[in-house]
């Protein structure tokens, strides 16, 4: 008989370890801190130095700055020419927390041209709001809450916690065990998966009249977001910044699309040669790395006008093979994301047996009605003592989270199975199966709510 391989999280016939039923820790610890930063917001004294009046600034709340200030003020941004500052800032309508850029009022004085040519610009990008490459922008608006001077202010949605591709592979950072300055240079793989995020961003852009623009293809502007997607920020900034609707149809845009395909070489070629010359070219770029990739990022420098390559589909084309790639490691991604999404959503639901768990096994009995302990809430406490004060025999208390987890999953599906509860007095001894203690607790808790219920509406009659 051919027997099935073993699975990692199994610890002996019919048990698994604790972790099988969470997520990936690693994946749970990023997604974790991304919240953290989503929540994150200054303090009063913080807000008062970075030049933000208010706590609430044109509908936006909880700010927090998402690059060094002090930085900011020092020169302005190489991609876009012009002093910037970004933040993150919690939404007043809906809740959520976005990305906002802030253009210094001092040096671009905004107007209401600026304001209309930025609301056709993200009813130009609208269609590709869903694009998984690109961070499309949601609004332009006028604001002088922020250093009591007019200011231009591009709202995009946040990813909290991604990185520049600057951040990430190209500026120096100190070792953790040396202290020594060191760069993280991408492997080969990794920049093939960049290169094919990107052509999908450009070709979906090209294929609906929107160039993406060198600015927002440079290393400080494109993102590096959970599980290696890549994202384009920035979008439609300089647009506006030059008073300018992207055009609908060539020739001005087919110039405008090859100009994207040169910054995209150039991005590429700044990461091969990350570290290893102050001047990248090719030839450097070919010591690391295969002739095929060299080939592809030489005919995106070279553009039409050199024999190189033309369009997005010409790039596509071009990396086809590699595209395919991409997929099945996609596809084997989003296997294990789902994996662990499954494992979660079977957490949700013990959260929710808990909670009326905990609601009806600590609720004074007079809330229920009850002088006494008896029937659906006797049986209710019996399981909270089976589940969470299990001891040895030496009356040491078992901290097993296997047991806990078991027996809350048996009773949400309300399986057959009996089991043996003892009260703490040691007087009394019940057997039950999960099914019959699931109908007690459901029991108990609808006539928890129905308490709540008849007591809310004595209130609202002895109110009226």
């Amino acid at each position: 008989m051919q027997m099935v391989s073993q699975s990692p999280h199994v610890v002996e016939p019919g048990r698994s370890q604790l972790a099988a039923r969470f997520a990936d820790e690693t994946l749970r610890q990023e997604l974790v801190q991304r919240r953290l930063l989503g929540s994150a917001q200054m303090t009063p004294d913080e807000m008062q130095q970075a030049g933000l009046v208010g706590e609430v600034i044109e509908g936006f709340h909880s700010f927090w700055p998402l690059e060094d200030l002090s930085a900011c003020e020092d020169g302005p941004s190489a991609a876009l020419g012009v002093y910037s500052a970004a933040f993150k800032a919690t939404s007043s309508i809906d809740g959520q927390p976005y990305f906002l850029r802030r253009i210094n009022g001092r040096q671009v004085v905004p107007s209401q041209e600026m304001t209309q040519v930025g609301q056709a610009v993200v009813e130009r990008w609208l269609p590709l709001a869903r694009h998984p490459a690109l961070c499309v922008p949601r609004y332009v608006c006028i604001t002088s809450d922020m250093d009591s001077l007019p200011s231009l202010v591009f709202v995009h949605d946040l990813h909290a916690g991604a990185m520049t591709l600057e951040a990430t592979h190209i500026q120096p950072v100190p070792d953790q065990r040396t202290g020594a300055l060191v760069r993280n240079q991408a492997a080969e793989p990794v920049l093939w998966s960049y290169l094919v995020q990107l052509a999908s961003a450009l070709h979906a852009a090209h294929n609906h009249g929107l160039a993406i623009r060198p600015a927002s293809l440079d290393p400080s502007k494109v993102l590096v977001t959970v599980l290696g997607r890549v994202r384009v920020s920035s979008l439609g900034v300089v647009d506006v910044l030059r008073g300018e609707v992207p055009p609908p149809a060539p020739p001005q845009a087919e110039h405008m699309f090859a100009q994207d395909l040169q910054a995209l070489g150039q991005l590429m070629l700044a990461l091969m040669c990350a570290g290893a010359s102050p001047t990248p070219s090719v030839e450097i770029a070919s010591r690391s790395y295969s002739p095929e990739l060299c080939r592809v990022v030489s005919g995106l420098l070279d553009g039409p006008s050199g024999g190189g390559l033309g369009s997005a589909d010409q790039l596509v084309a071009a990396i086809a093979g590699r595209m395919c790639i991409e997929m099945g490691s996609l596809g084997a991604s989003l296997d294990r994301v789902t994996s662990d999404l499954e494992r979660e959503l079977e957490n949700g639901r013990i959260a929710r047996l808990l909670i009326k768990l905990g609601m009806c096994a600590g609720r004074p009995l007079q809330d229920l009605g009850l002088r006494t302990e008896v029937g659906d809430r006797y049986l209710v406490g019996l399981l909270q003592e089976f589940l969470f004060a299990q001891t040895n025999e030496a009356g040491t208390p078992m901290l097993d989270w296997g047991h806990v987890l078991e027996g809350l999953t048996k009773l949400d599906a309300g399986v057959p199975e009996r089991v043996t509860m003892v009260g703490r007095d040691e007087r009394s001894l019940v057997v039950a199966s999960y099914a019959e203690l699931r109908r007690a607790l459901e029991s108990c808790y609808q006539g928890l709510v129905s308490v709540s219920l008849s007591g809310r509406m004595k209130d609202e009659a002895s109110f009226m």
